[in-house]
């Protein structure tokens, strides 16, 4: 550094004493910057902690729902949206169905119940059967207090016919559970019915008459506001029974006045009568039936 002097010898530049010179400060070490901990998804509101859950599969949902009660109590729901079950041969291996135990859930927790959208009932494992009779399951994994619930329920509904159903369930009737659980899921969007459970369709088919839909007067079901979706494979109908017909089950369908779409498929006999849709299917977009 250069300092400029004035001709007499002074200096236009203050001078200062080493003591007036600050002490050299050694600079500190500096801890690197850490990137910021990922917020927990518990510390996130209600709608991202939904919209997070979305994308997790039902291996996950299972895993969280055992986590805590907060996220049991936002998992299940999601778990329980899309239910898909069948009705295999009681053994060893498999000591219970999938109906039998999904049933027992959704009698415990009706706000379970209230988040199913989506029924499948596939056939692609299911019990023993005999020519000529009602296939059954056995619901020993139902405590006394599960079928008391059932009866009640089944009771509460007031059909006709509604102490047969009863009894038939208590007796492990494979139509009367899948009508039981069809009348627990009040919210459902879309019912398939694969070729085995969709056979015998006896209570439910009671379930969709006009006559049951919370008429005053009526039975006390619920309307299927939200079913929109129908799937029904019947192909086995002629194949189980030759005293009973269950050719002319998918007529019931067509009482569901906001189905967007229906598919049946069925042996449909030839010499089935015409029969007159009473209700105005306004919303309905697609139709297939196949023989």
């Amino acid at each position: 550094m250069y300092r400029m002097s004035n001709r007499d010898g002074t200096s236009n530049n203050p001078s200062r004493t080493l003591r007036d010179l600050p002490p050299l400060s050694v600079p500190k070490k500096r801890k690197p910057k850490m990137p910021e901990k990922p917020s927990r998804l518990l510390a996130c509101p209600l709608e991202i902690q939904l919209h997070v859950l979305e994308f997790v599969p039902r291996e996950g949902l299972a895993a969280l729902s055992r986590a805590n009660k907060h996220l049991a109590s936002i998992a299940q729901p999601v778990l329980h949206r899309e239910v898909d079950v069948n009705c295999p041969r009681v053994s060893f291996q498999c000591h219970a169905a999938s109906l039998v135990l999904v049933l027992r859930t959704l009698l415990s927790r009706p706000d379970l119940a209230q988040a199913v959208q989506h029924l499948r009932f596939d056939g692609y494992d299911f019990v023993e059967r005999r020519l000529n009779e009602l296939p059954t399951t056995p619901i020993f994994h139902l405590t006394d207090e599960d079928k008391l619930k059932a009866v009640k329920f089944i009771k509460a509904l007031d059909l006709y016919q509604g102490l047969d159903w009863a009894q038939g369930f208590l007796k492990g009737r494979v139509d009367c559970l899948v009508s039981l659980l069809v009348a627990l899921t009040p919210k459902v969007r879309s019912i398939y019915l694969g070729e085995f459970f969709s056979v015998e369709i006896c209570y439910l088919r009671k379930l969709l008459s006009p006559e049951s839909f919370g008429n005053p007067g009526g039975s006390n079901v619920h309307k299927f506001e939200d079913l929109r979706h129908v799937t029904v494979n019947n192909h086995c109908a002629t194949y189980h029974h030759t005293r009973f017909s269950f050719n002319n089950v998918y007529q019931s369908f067509f009482h569901l006045r906001r189905l967007e779409s229906l598919s049946i498929s069925g042996s449909f006999p030839e010499d089935s009568r015409p029969f007159t849709i009473s209700t105005k299917l306004e919303h309905l977009r697609s139709l297939e039936l196949k023989c």
